[in-house]
């Protein structure tokens, strides 16, 4: 890892989530020790029931669902983007 960004698994990689520019994102460093200080790599469903308990105004929910059909769209090339800073 260098500079001051990290890569991200959005379904992380222990619940088979893999490393592919569709799963990745480049995110802060910070910000990505501070999301897996919060939400370890628990599920989706777990972590919206962690934020609807302690983390945001009672008359909302946020509801986790999985999406029916997926469209696979790619995003920049973060690979090439993190070894460039």
């Amino acid at each position: 890892m260098r500079g001051k960004n990290n890569i991200h698994h959005r379904k992380p990689r222990s619940l088979h989530g893999r490393t592919n520019k569709r799963n990745c994102v480049k995110v802060p460093k910070t910000q990505h020790e501070y999301w897996h200080f919060l939400f370890r790599n628990y599920t989706p469903e777990i972590i919206a029931e962690i934020i609807n308990l302690n983390w945001i105004d009672p008359d909302y929910e946020l509801i986790a669902i999985k999406k029916q059909n997926i469209q696979i769209v790619e995003n920049r090339d973060i690979f090439s983007d993190i070894e460039n800073n």
